[in-house]
Order: C-alpha cells, then structure tokens, then sequence
C-alpha cells in the first residue's frame, strides 16, 4: 500500500509532465455508460467490501497529527485507510484535496466537472459520485450535470467542452494531446488557469488509483464534502513510528530472473532512451518557464510560479509519505522506473 500511494503521486506527476513537456501515453478507457448501468454498478461497488482494514472516524483522527484548524468531522474513507500507517501524509493529503475541491482557481462547477470526466475515464465510481456531490453541493443545474453523465459535451458552452475534451483526451491518452490544443486551451483560460486545470488532473490521476486499487466506495448516500481542516506541521525527520525495513536476502544463483515479454516494452532500449531524451530536450515547451535557474526541474518552476499554493499542498505530500514510509531506495526507483516507462513519460 505504501508503494502505492508514493506511485500513485509521481504518477500524477507524469500527467502533469506529459501534457506541458510532451511524450506520455495513458491507458483507453471505457465509453460513457448509460445511466441505469452506471447506477447498478453502483449498486454492486457500494456492497462490496475495501480490500484493506479501515479505522472508525474517532480512531482515526486520534492517529492524525493535532488539529490547528476545524477537526472532528466524518473522514473519507480512504483517509480511514491510511491514517493507521501514513498519518502525516493522510494529513497532507487530506489538505490537498479540500484545496482542489474547495479553494482551487477554477471555477467550482468546471472543478468539477473536469474532475468527474478524469474519475470516470479512470473507471472511479467513488470520484464520480463525489464530482457530482460536488457539483450539486456548488448549485449546478441538474440538466447540466445530467449531461455530463451521459457525456454530452457539446450541450456545454465551447469554452467549458474545449475544457471537458482535453481533460478526457489527457486521461485518455496523454500521448495524443496536441501543441495546438493546449495553446487554444492556453488562448481560451491563461496559463494559470490551466496550469490549476493540469495539477486538478494530475490530483485525480493520483486520487483515483488509490481508490480503485484499495477497493473503496463512498460511506453515505450523500457523499462527504471536503475537510476544511488544518494540521500541525512536524518537521521532516521528526520522531516518528514506522515499521523497521526488513532486509531481504540476496537471491541464489540459480535464482530463474523473469523478463517482461511485452514487444512494445523491449523496442526502447537505453540508446532509444537517450534518443528520445535528446529530442525532448529540444523541443518548446508549452508554457512559459519563469526564472533564470536552467537546472532547476521544469516541472517544479512551472508549478511555484503559476500554482505555488496548490505546488506547495502536493509537494508536503511527498515530503510526508517519503518520511513516514521510509522505502528502499532501490526498491522505490525501480518502481518509480516501470510506472514511468508504462506511460511512456520521458521524467
């Protein structure tokens, strides 16, 4: 689980570095399904069981780092989940989602929206049904959040269905996001907007692998708004309980090494790699890269200077989980390594 949700982040973070850097490939997902499938799918996820222990809400927020703000309220549940072993980066977590729920730029209906087009192209009934929570709790037209369900993007406005489109193309496949759309995308919302529009994705990107692999639903007919809550900060390094890394023993000589036989996999070797690298490297990027530092990480600079409250919320994140969780370095690249080769991002 913990390798999960380190992965699940930098995943989103190649979301982020496909769409503003360029070369990244996503899987296909399922068509817009009608309503009445979609509601007995309902059905059926709301009576399966999550695949992994969870805390009542008390517990839970007594494994949480103190509250300097709000506190108290019913947690969701893959929040219940992690508290047990990541409660600092529950915390974190907990804060970056009431940011992009709640305080993002965006405007709440497009928020949401965009957010239920990337959780049903990644096959997420619980974010669907907290998107359009949301989008009702924002005072949405029922018409307008109807057509969304049943993928009706030209009953939009153009601005808001070219908004809706790339979103969907972006989870869909990154790969095929084009210069042109995102400089219309660019023309239609200015870079901040879209640089909010791009971390909202790459959030879902994240959010949504975790839901599905724990095999969570939402705990109320009426889904749960964001926590507006505020936790203590603790110090990177800080005293801490976590479990003790166990060392595993080298494996035997005539230990059988298996070798993935995927054609696609094997075609880019380490010199198609460095090929690729080196065009990367020469191509424009799509979004004005502010500063004078040129060996600063582009993705860093893009996000402090467009979203730095949104950069920072993702950020304590990853601070927090690589504090708690503690993983072997080697064990975490080379996890790190094939999530990034699967999607084809270049980072």
């Amino acid at each position: 689980m913990w390798h999960s949700c380190k992965h699940g982040l930098r995943l989103g973070l190649g979301v982020f570095l496909t769409l503003f850097a360029g070369d990244g490939r996503y899987r296909t997902a399922p068509p817009y399904a009608p309503i009445e499938s979609r509601e007995a799918n309902q059905v059926e996820r709301e009576r399966a069981q999550p695949r992994v222990a969870m805390l009542g809400h008390a517990e839970a927020w007594r494994r949480l780092p103190a509250v300097v703000q709000g506190g108290g309220e019913f947690l969701p549940s893959w929040a219940r989940v992690l508290a047990a072993t990541l409660p600092r980066t529950t915390a974190a977590m907990l804060e970056l989602d009431f940011l992009h729920r709640a305080r993002s730029p965006l405007e709440p209906a497009l928020r949401g929206q965009l957010r239920w087009v990337a959780a049903h192209a990644h096959g997420c009934l619980y974010s669907e049904v907290i998107a359009a929570a949301d989008l009702r709790r924002a005072r949405v037209e029922e018409t307008a959040i109807e057509h969304l369900l049943a993928g009706e993007l030209d009953a939009f406005p153009p601005n808001t269905r070219a908004a809706l489109q790339f979103a969907e193309k972006l989870t869909r496949d990154g790969s095929s996001v084009t210069d042109e759309e995102v400089e219309r995308l660019l023309a239609l919302y200015g870079e901040r907007q879209v640089v909010a529009m791009v971390l909202l994705l790459a959030h879902a990107e994240f959010q949504d692998r975790l839901v599905v692999t724990l095999g969570l639903t939402p705990d109320f007919c009426d889904p749960l708004p964001p926590a507006d809550v505020r936790f203590a900060r603790s110090l990177v390094g800080a005293e801490r309980k976590r479990p003790l890394r166990k060392k595993v023993p080298p494996a035997a000589a005539t230990t059988v090494v298996s070798r993935i036989a995927d054609r696609d996999w094997l075609t880019l070797d380490f010199d198609a790699i460095q090929t690729q690298l080196a065009k990367q490297r020469a191509r424009r990027c799509r979004i004005g890269l502010p500063g004078d530092n040129p060996d600063a990480p582009r993705w860093g600079l893009v996000c402090r200077a467009y979203q730095p409250e949104l950069a920072d919320a993702w950020s304590a994140c990853l601070h927090a989980y690589d504090d708690e969780a503690d993983l072997d370095p080697i064990f975490e690249e080379c996890v790190f390594w094939i999530v990034t080769r699967s999607v084809r991002c270049f980072y």
